[in-house]
């Protein structure tokens, strides 16, 4: 579609195939979940997520990964958060 707009296929469950509108500078896909960063660097994260991948952190981030019940970013100071597999990410490194 436009640039830096998502778009998903396959299992719709869970809302899987529903990212946000964009545009989105950066995006990672976990398990059965995905999140992205806005333009705006502001995060989101959509699917399946019963592990507290929802619970995504406030701030501006410049990068972003995801795995298996869990997702981590950088923000602006270079600092890594990470949320998700029940709380068991959200201490910092």
């Amino acid at each position: 579609e436009g640039e830096g707009q998502v778009t998903c296929w396959g299992d719709a469950a869970d809302g899987r195939t529903a990212p946000p509108p964009g545009p989105h500078v950066a995006l990672a896909v976990g398990r059965d979940f995905a999140c992205a960063i806005d333009a705006a660097s502001a995060l989101a994260c959509w699917g399946a997520m019963p592990n507290g991948e929802a619970q995504v952190p406030a701030g501006a981030f410049t990068q972003l990964s995801a795995g298996d019940g869990f997702a981590c970013a950088l923000d602006e100071t270079g600092a890594a958060v990470c949320w998700g597999r029940r709380g068991e990410f959200s201490q910092p490194p």
